[in-house]
């Protein structure tokens, strides 16, 4: 746990439950929400007929800030890895997993889409 890429939140969930087995879904991701926009104005051309122009931004936060609308997934990851077992002190000799606690970005940036529809 003292890689500086690991999550805080779950370096303070493991140190917090020592000795213990953990519960599931014990960690807690914090909020993520994907915020879309759509614009569009309606042109008349002739009659009845009238063109219609739209911009659609999906992920519009990501657009105003880079680490506003992506998840962080720490997935499945194993803590530690048994090694062996000293039987004269009946305890398990284990190694501690590298990259433990860090997260993985998940989602997409944002998006821009122009339209252009024709109606009559």
């Amino acid at each position: 746990m003292d890689d500086p890429k690991a999550e805080q939140s779950i370096k303070k969930y493991i140190n917090g439950n020592l000795d213990r087995i953990a519960e599931r879904n014990g960690g807690i991701n914090g909020f993520y929400g994907v915020f879309d926009l759509h614009l569009a104005k309606n042109l008349k051309v002739y009659k009845k007929h009238g063109i219609e122009a739209s911009i659609d931004i999906f992920n519009v936060a990501n657009l105003l800030k880079k680490t506003w609308g992506v998840g962080h997934n720490l997935g499945k990851q194993n803590l530690y890895a048994i090694k062996s077992f000293d039987a004269t002190s009946q305890q398990y000799i284990y190694n501690m997993s590298s990259g433990v606690g860090v997260s993985n970005l998940n989602g997409n940036p944002y998006q821009v889409q122009l339209g252009l529809r024709y109606a009559f």
